[in-house]
């Protein structure tokens, strides 16, 4: 206890006594680093501390029998979850030693990304099924909207088109961004097969007339069938019937791509 106290001086001042109580502790004040907290994305999951204490007193003397405790600024002290910035605070206690120090850290909101799943199907067929993938939310959580899929092929016409996504929602702004990134995807149609052997018949009872799928550029032709007629026509046949015998241009910009109605005839016709 401390007791300080101060006297009349001329009439100006009364005296004063003022009584202060010192408490007098024989701690020894440390230093501590080594603990961080990496900032990430939210995930659903628990952050947590990284690295070992390494307690040291004033003048570096390493100090090894020391308690460490661990204090996150949450409304019950735990590890945060959801999105926000926080801190955590490193101490020592007990009746030897005594300090602390803080770590700052955020935990940002996450970016769902929505991908259109590439899809492929032949000439003539019915559109695929689109489908999508998602990315970045957290395990359990979902999409509180779904997206829509949007792609417009023409199915008879050989090529490459885009498939997009969008209109979907986060689970939540607390811990999303709302904007979602969207990645486009691709269906790609392609002529039919060679079939090898069979597949494609005459147009109608007694014709000579058949639809099938073309590719290829001037100096290559591949029609992607064999033909079942009365005889059975080869597909090199076919190349060379298309080329020579059926005075008709199968020609889009230097490439034969479509599907074509044309007359077949035997290669010694």
């Amino acid at each position: 206890m401390v007791t300080a106290s101060t006297a009349t001086v001329d009439g100006k001042y009364t005296a004063a006594t003022k009584t202060a109580t010192v408490t007098v502790t024989d701690k020894i004040p440390v230093e501590i680093s080594g603990v961080g907290v990496t900032g990430r994305a939210y995930n659903g999951k628990a952050i947590d501390h990284t690295g070992t204490p390494v307690i040291k007193t004033l003048n570096g003397e390493a100090v090894t029998d020391a308690t460490v405790t661990y204090t996150w600024n949450t409304s019950d002290g735990t590890a945060p979850v959801n999105a926000g910035s926080y801190t955590l605070t490193i101490s020592v206690g007990g009746e030897k030693y005594i300090g602390s120090t803080t770590v700052d850290f955020t935990i940002e909101k996450a970016t769902v990304t929505i991908t259109a799943a590439n899809k492929s199907a032949v000439v003539g067929s019915a559109q695929p099924e689109l489908t999508y993938t998602v990315s970045g939310l957290a395990d359990g959580e979902t999409l509180t909207t779904a997206p829509t899929l949007t792609c417009t092929p023409d199915m008879n016409t050989v090529g490459s088109y885009p498939i997009t996504a969008s209109g979907a929602a986060v689970p939540n702004a607390s811990n999303y961004n709302t904007e979602i990134t969207y990645v486009a995807g691709t269906l790609s149609v392609t002529a039919k097969p060679s079939t090898g052997g069979g597949g494609y018949v005459p147009s109608g009872p007694g014709s000579s007339t058949i639809t099938v799928p073309v590719s290829g550029d001037k100096s290559t032709v591949h029609v992607s069938a064999t033909l079942c007629m009365a005889i059975t026509i080869k597909t090199a046949s076919i190349e060379q019937s298309i080329l020579t015998k059926q005075k008709q241009t199968f020609d889009n910009g230097n490439k034969y791509f479509g599907t074509y109605t044309f007359l077949i005839s035997p290669p010694d016709a």
